[in-house]
């Protein structure tokens, strides 16, 4: 059965507006049909959630016959629609009536009688009826009928939280799903009656102000969850939702991994990371692998920042895995931007190319899903236009008959152009978009292919220095003991053939290495400035893990010297960074 068109209803009976206590016959509900003033829908609603408070289906079915009998029209016809819709919903019986183009008539019949409050409730219906997209709009349309005063307030928490939810899910505009959310909650009078849902409520609303970049706003509803729970524990009572105290230390945990992803905004990130390992843990013991993924992905950009990112890349690795099991786009989206990061920033640019790569797939399919989404709302709005238009040129065919219904047909005609026009206009931006960012898609795919290759190429030229460093090493080597041998040996041909890296050789080794370790001429000079040719060349060869005697070999100078070198240019990196040793310098850049 499906539970989301009897939100409104449900509602009615967790916050004990229900009063009767036997199944309603059908004059008793005529009776309260009648009521047109704004306490009808508190009134009717009362009469319709005896449905589920008295479940009896052969009864219901018999009132729906006696009714049938009775020929309602006007308000008793559509307060009767309405009972019978959620009846049917909720016995779960296939019928015309459970129909949108049936709830379409209904719709015109409630705004030919004028009746805002029966219409606010049709809406809702109409809603649930249609896609998402559309379900938001006709929502709002009820939303708007509230600001007018018409319906109470207790009613509309429903409708807020919906929104909200819908929102958050569909349209991913979380800074609408924020402010709904907020709107449900103020509205929520009793929630530990519907505990379950309130806190369902709350969590959208921290999260979405998470992601809407709004730490403090996040904090006051994720601690609003945690004072709740703390609450509830300290003193037990019945609720509708029948909780149960794992449940409650569970969203305690994710209540303070919420917290500790504001306090990651804020860069708070000590504050942070012990709040999200008790989420975490309290996550995989109950099993909840998509806030277990959410929690690795908020450890991960905390490691990231403290340029941990061996641990970094893991845990985004673990939250990706984890998002794609559960089919989480959001969260799959976060892990692979993260782990896109960190794996460049280990060198392994394979991995980073890969994980950008899915990225990019992603954020253009979330791109067309909000803009496919966007649409849907123009097209429910010209749809829900032409319902209006429709509904005053009814009103006018009674009083003009034939001449006026002409002027209906060419009205239904001019909106139905409209609306097609309105239509392929937004579908060829969306078309074009689509294009542009395929485009952008294969030319980020092509620097990243040419930026592979030539890291690909300066390594294996830095690879082969190394490696004729290394033979020249052995030469020097050699000569060395056969001179101590005394031995007569003709060494001025293999001198004559022996190079050390100088000059030309210097500036081509340099252009090898830059392409190998992008941009680390410069952050080499932001961090010791003013150094000397010779400090950088002795820099780079420690780079590459060059010893005291390959270093000799490649340079044409002594060991002694190389190691005199070394102590000067080392006191003076620790002069500079006192905090870490020498070779973590070197590493860092």
């Amino acid at each position: 059965m499906k539970k989301k068109g009897l939100l409104l209803l449900m509602l009615m009976l967790t916050m004990g507006l229900y009063s009767y206590g036997q199944t309603l016959n059908v004059d008793e509900l005529i009776k309260l049909w009648s009521v047109s003033d704004t306490s009808q829908t508190r009134i009717s609603g009362d009469a319709t959630t005896d449905i589920f408070a008295n479940p009896n289906k052969e009864k219901f079915l018999s009132i729906i016959s006696e009714l049938k009998k009775r020929s309602l029209n006007g308000r008793m016809r559509i307060r009767a629609y309405i009972y019978q819709f959620y009846g049917y919903d909720f016995f779960e019986i296939n019928d015309t009536l459970t129909s949108k183009t049936y709830c379409l008539g209904m719709l015109k019949e409630a705004a030919l009688i004028g009746d805002q409050q029966l219409l606010s409730e049709l809406y809702i219906i109409y809603g649930e009826l249609s896609v998402p997209q559309e379900e938001i709009y006709y929502l709002l349309k009820a939303a708007e009928i509230r600001e007018k005063g018409l319906i109470a307030t207790e009613f509309m928490y429903s409708i807020y939280s919906r929104l909200s939810q819908l929102s958050y899910e569909v349209m991913l505009d979380y800074k609408s799903s924020a402010r709904y959310a907020a709107h449900s909650i103020s509205m929520f009078r009793t929630p530990d009656l519907n505990l379950h849902n309130y806190i369902l409520l709350l969590d959208i609303a921290g999260d979405s102000y998470i992601k809407s970049n709004m730490p403090d706003s996040a904090i006051y509803y994720y601690q609003m969850i945690k004072q709740k729970v703390a609450n509830f524990k300290l003193f037990p009572r019945k609720n509708s939702s029948n909780l149960g105290v794992e449940f409650l230390d569970l969203w305690d945990h994710i209540a303070s991994g919420g917290i500790a992803r504001a306090f990651i905004l804020k860069a708070q990130y000590d504050k942070a990371y012990s709040l999200l390992l008790q989420n975490l843990r309290s996550s995989i013991d109950r099993g909840e692998w998509a806030d277990v993924s959410l929690v690795q992905s908020a450890l991960a950009q905390i490691d990231y920042v403290r340029k941990d990112f061996s641990s970094a890349a893991k845990r985004y690795s673990l939250a990706r895995q984890l998002a794609t099991g559960d089919k989480r786009d959001i969260l799959l989206s976060e892990a692979l931007e993260g782990g896109a990061k960190a794996f460049a920033a280990l060198g392994r640019y394979d991995s980073a190319y890969f994980y950008q790569k899915e990225y990019l797939l992603l954020k253009a399919m979330l791109e067309a899903r909000k803009y496919e989404s966007k649409i849907e709302m123009a097209q429910a709005q010209v749809r829900y236009d032409g319902i209006q238009v429709l509904v005053e040129q009814t009103r006018d065919e009674i009083a003009r008959q034939k001449l006026l219904r002409n002027v209906i047909l060419c009205g239904v005609f001019l909106l139905g152009v409209i609306g097609l026009l309105l239509y392929n206009r937004r579908r060829l931006k969306y078309i074009l978009r689509q294009t542009e960012l395929e485009k952008q898609h294969q030319l980020a795919e092509s620097e990243a292919e040419l930026a592979r290759k030539n890291i690909l190429y300066a390594q294996n030229q830095l690879a082969e220095v190394v490696n004729n460093i290394a033979e020249k090493n052995k030469l020097i080597e050699g000569l060395e003991s056969q001179l101590a041998k005394n031995e007569k040996i003709e060494i001025q041909e293999t001198l004559r053939n022996f190079t050390i890296i100088t000059g030309n050789d210097w500036l081509k080794f340099k252009d090898y290495f830059e392409k190998a370790y992008p941009n680390y001429w410069e952050r080499l000079n932001q961090k010791l400035p003013k150094l000397t040719q010779s400090d950088e060349r002795l820099l780079t060869l420690l780079k590459l893990q060059l010893g005291n005697k390959e270093i000799a070999a490649a340079t044409g100078i002594s060991t002694e010297s190389v190691r005199v070198s070394v102590h000067r240019l080392r006191k003076k990196v620790e002069a500079f960074y006192p905090d870490i040793s020498f070779e973590e310098f070197i590493a860092t850049i």
